[in-house]
């Protein structure tokens, strides 16, 4: 959706996303069918919501809705009004400042979920700690940074087996920390937890009625700013997908005794597809010199659609860049089906062993070298 934003076409979106939400959430659909009841039957508020959206492109069905919610939500937050109902979400727009739609016109959605972090744990279980190698961690489209500290989070996300039944879980799944050397988060506009504004937007993104995923969001919040003042701690930088390849080349120099990990969750779904050709080809050459100790793993809806989350890796094998679908299933904490073909991140040279490294130290333990199980410590 791009220009001036269309009733009819964001009512069909609000229908699209009332059906993705369902009964996860009876306030948001709630809210979403007292919205679309209000602009059947008029709704002026619409043409000021319109001119502050003009010119923007959206991405997925669910932006644009989402948006409107996160809004409303992060009013009712600050004390404005109580959110109860769906009734009191249409008399909110029907009474709302022309400051709050002004409020709306650059916000993006970018709620940060936990358990989203199994799209480089998983990867970083596979890839690297068999072989004792410690590695850097980017994510790519990072809002505030939550999912880089998941490895001292609990494992919430429940791993199940292509039939759906419990899976094993991999060696190592519950270490914390795991061998990071570094944390960095890049975005256009990264989130700070320790600003209050920042905070009540990434809680604003948050279904209304979903407390615990709101207590996750907190918590990983506190434990977040509280690593960030170490010195090994995880850091935010701001930049456009555009320029995330280049930074990650810039700032990132292979090692052949480190690794180099690249994620994104449910971020490169809003790019239109030449803007996410363009971040895989960057990619890409970034990875390159890493060899076969370069992984670029994603979390997202499929690029041809679907409503399930994909696992995805890409690495440079025999000199291609190449992807496998290692994962499917419900990217929050409901459960991911893994699916055969995890030694694609497997070694593809010998591997060098883990030397006095940079990564940082396991919290419990004294500073020095990382403990790997059965290794020289």
């Amino acid at each position: 959706m791009a220009g001036m934003l269309d009733r009819a076409g964001f009512r069909r979106q609000l229908a699209k996303h009332l059906e993705y939400i369902g009964d996860r959430s009876p306030l948001a659909s709630s809210m979403l069918r007292a919205i679309d009841a209000d602009l059947g039957s008029g709704a002026p508020w619409f043409e000021r919501l319109a001119r502050a959206w003009s010119g923007r492109d959206f991405g997925p069905h669910y932006e644009a809705p989402g948006l409107l919610l996160a809004g409303i939500h992060r009013e009712a937050l600050a004390g404005k009004f109580r959110l109860d109902d769906g009734d009191a979400a249409g008399a909110f727009l029907r009474d709302a400042a022309q400051g709050f739609f002004e409020d709306l016109a650059g916000e993006r959605l970018q709620g940060n979920q936990p358990p989203r972090a199994v799209a480089w744990l998983l990867p970083a279980c596979a890839g690297f700690m068999p072989r004792g190698t410690p590695f850097h961690l980017v994510e790519l489209g990072t809002s505030a940074g939550l999912l880089l500290v998941g490895d001292y989070l609990p494992r919430t996300m429940k791993l199940l087996t292509a039939e759906g039944a419990p899976a094993e879980e991999p060696p190592r799944w519950r270490d914390a920390p795991y061998p990071v050397l570094s944390r960095h988060g890049l975005d256009v506009r990264p989130r700070r937890v320790q600003d209050p504004a920042d905070l009540l937007w990434l809680k604003a993104c948050v279904w209304p009625d979903d407390v615990e995923r709101m207590k996750r969001l907190e918590e990983a919040a506190r434990l977040f700013a509280s690593l960030a003042r170490e010195k090994t701690g995880p850091r935010l930088h701001e930049r456009s997908f555009a320029g995330m390849p280049a930074w990650l080349a810039e700032n990132l120099r292979p090692h052949a005794e480190e690794g180099l990990l690249v994620f994104n969750a449910q971020a490169a779904d809003f790019l239109p597809q030449a803007g996410y050709d363009a971040l895989k080809d960057g990619v890409a050459k970034a990875l390159e010199p890493w060899g076969d100790r370069g992984l670029w793993v994603e979390l997202e809806y499929p690029r041809s659609g679907g409503d399930e989350h994909e696992l995805r890796a890409h690495r440079w094998v025999r000199g291609a860049f190449e992807t496998r679908s290692l994962a499917r299933g419900d990217g929050r904490a409901g459960g991911l089906r893994v699916l055969p073909g995890w030694d694609f991140l497997a070694p593809l040279s010998p591997i060098h062993p883990p030397r006095i490294t940079r990564e940082e130290p396991p919290k419990q333990l004294q500073p020095g070298r990382y403990r790997f199980p059965g290794g020289s410590s």
